[in-house]
């Protein structure tokens, strides 16, 4: 569906990138903002305008009011920063559509680290699946067929009981696992309690920054736990 969009900015970074990126999908036109009282009719034609500003001032909510009362299409506002709720709540009294964010801010906040940057501009043919790779949290991840932990640029290789530990830690997260289960589960019983406490100390020293993912509780066995982004 090749929509028409018309794009509404005196901000050069905003019509630069935002025009290329939906151009992808439909026809783009750009306006400046103080030209739109010279194209009313063309943009009562179209199917989205977006009014593109770093932040709303007041002279941007009067520009949307007149818009709205003018019956054109869905009103979109695009923000180079986040809307506060005052701003959100004024959006929604004057009837915009949604408030959108400008491409490189929706980037800014999938991402914390370079790790992970990396990891969302790899091509999908170049990178492992979702299901080889378990991010721990901290530009952290383990790579469950090459048994380590860490990043491409430093591994800490798992022995084959530490792998199947993390995975019994990953596959009951977020509840409590007794040492003894898991000394049944990983050993077959076979093992002393401290051993198994021994072995979950080695790992977590492998495990570098993401080891507080595995905690050890006072009242017994461990809970395994990544920080909620």
């Amino acid at each position: 569906m090749n929509e028409k969009i018309v794009l509404c900015t005196d901000d050069a970074y905003l019509s630069a990138t935002v025009s290329k990126l939906f151009g992808l999908f439909g026809k783009v036109r750009v306006l400046q903002l103080d030209h739109l009282s010279r194209h009313k009719r063309f943009l009562r034609n179209c199917d989205r305008l977006i009014i593109g500003v770093f932040a709303p001032k007041e002279k941007h909510w009067a520009l949307c009011r007149t818009l709205m009362s003018e019956r054109m299409p869905p009103v979109f506002l695009m923000l180079r920063k986040s809307p506060t709720s005052e701003e959100q709540q004024l959006a929604k009294e004057i009837g915009i559509a949604a408030i959108l964010l400008e491409p490189f801010s929706i980037v800014r906040n999938m991402v914390k680290d370079q790790d992970e940057l990396f990891s969302l501009l790899t091509a999908p043919s170049s990178s492992v699946s979702n299901e080889e790779m378990i991010s721990l949290g901290n530009g952290t991840y383990f790579h469950k067929k090459e048994f380590w932990v860490g990043s491409n640029e430093d591994k800490s290789y798992l022995s084959d009981h530490e792998s199947d530990l993390l995975l019994l830690f990953i596959e009951n997260e977020g509840e409590i696992v007794r040492t003894e289960e898991i000394a049944e589960e990983i050993w077959n019983g076979s093992i002393e309690m401290n051993s198994v406490r021994k072995s979950i100390k080695r790992l977590r020293e492998k495990l570098g920054p993401a080891h507080t993912v595995i905690k050890g509780r006072r009242q017994g066995g461990y809970i395994f736990k990544r920080e909620q982004r």
